[in-house]
């Protein structure tokens, strides 16, 4: 028996004039409690419910029962009619070890993205992601939808 709590806030900011200039700025924190909890239901990387946290980190390479997560994504239109456009972001979180107490080092990742927009009444885009990240990491990744 153990319990879950998942808590995810998200805020959006459009700066200047343009609005397909996005500044979305993510915070969450996912814990569980409890006595001998399956390695497979603690918290991890990319195992969010959309999987969408810890670019360019391969889903599971960091679990623990604790995990505390911050991303920002700063979107733009490279067209004027935003058929293309880009992103970068920036993560960092860090987890607390099943035999530790408290959370153990900070890691990051940073990339960018290249968005196609493939439905314009949803704001639907196609993104291809490459990243990096501590601990030597790279990876790309592909989605339909933004990130968070």
């Amino acid at each position: 028996n153990y319990r879950s709590i998942y808590l995810d806030s998200r805020y959006y900011y459009s700066p200047g004039n343009i609005k397909a200039n996005v500044l979305g700025l993510r915070g969450m924190y996912w814990g569980a409690y409890g006595n001998q909890i399956p390695y497979f239901d603690l918290p991890g990387i990319q195992l969010d419910f959309q999987s969408s946290t810890g670019r360019p980190f391969i889903e599971g390479r960091y679990r623990g029962t604790n995990f505390a997560y911050l991303e920002a994504d700063y979107r733009f239109r490279l067209t004027r009619n935003e058929l293309f456009g880009a992103a970068f972001f920036v993560n960092t979180f860090s987890f607390t070890e099943p035999a530790q107490a408290g959370f153990s080092k900070l890691l990051y990742g940073y990339g960018g993205s290249l968005r196609v927009k493939v439905n314009r009444a949803s704001n639907l885009y196609f993104l291809a992601s490459y990243g990096f990240g501590s601990d030597h990491a790279r990876g790309v990744f592909f989605s339909l939808g933004d990130i968070f």
